[in-house]
């Protein structure tokens, strides 16, 4: 539970906090650019691999 509201956390500052939105359609489009970015970010937790990277390990 803690790593959900850490990941909610982290998105309300990165994302949410940081942006103007002005239509459904312009918030869709921004978000699918953040999860891009964002799931193919390397990270320190996860052995300097992706999100993207790592999930495919164990398909």
């Amino acid at each position: 539970n803690g790593k959900v509201e850490r990941s909610h956390r982290e998105d309300q500052k990165r994302f949410y906090s940081s942006r103007r939105f002005y239509s459904l359609d312009d918030f869709s489009k921004q978000l699918a650019v953040h999860n891009r970015r964002s799931n193919n970010f390397p990270m320190r937790p996860l052995a300097w691999l992706s999100p993207n990277d790592f999930a495919v390990q164990f398909v």
